[in-house]
């Protein structure tokens, strides 16, 4: 993060769509502080199963690769689109109810937060798509669950 709260996020360009896109949004969503200040990491690409049943990995998010929207096209000849719509659907576990809520709020503010950086590096137009909830138990915990997918433009004009 940069002294003025703003994110250090690659510019995106048509052939790292996937990959700086990824990052900017994980650049964003990093400036969350973990609210047990754990000190090490809590903010992952893919779920660390190795810790599934570590009751100190939790809570944790998990942003998933990007993919495009159903929305998107592809145009050939003159009327060339310059736009590709794109979500990204991010995870959260953890063993209290309340934390899913609260670090769902902190994911917004951060994606709020970061629009003039995401501006910049052409993902425009974020809005949160849908959400869903959900609970199970592993290894004699309650892990609580919340999706949230958030949907996008990357402007490559």
């Amino acid at each position: 993060m940069l002294s003025n709260g703003e994110i250090m996020a690659n510019a995106i360009t048509k052939s790292t769509i996937f990959e700086d896109g990824w990052q900017n949004i994980f650049d964003a969503i990093s400036t969350i502080p973990d609210p047990e200040e754990r000190g090490e990491k809590w903010i992952y690409s893919a779920f660390p199963f190795n810790r599934f049943t570590d009751e100190t990995a939790y809570p944790l998010i998990i942003i998933q690769p990007l993919n495009f929207a159903g929305t998107s096209q592809m145009t050939m000849g003159t009327s060339k689109a310059t736009n590709i719509d794109l979500t990204i659907e991010i995870n959260i576990y953890a063993l209290e109810a309340i934390q899913i809520d609260s670090i769902s709020d902190a994911i917004f503010d951060a994606l709020e937060d970061s629009l003039t950086t995401l501006w910049t590096n052409k993902v425009k137009n974020i809005i949160p798509l849908r959400s869903n909830y959900s609970h199970f138990e592993r290894s004699g915990m309650k892990v609580h669950f919340k999706s949230t997918v958030y949907g996008f433009e990357f402007d490559y004009s």
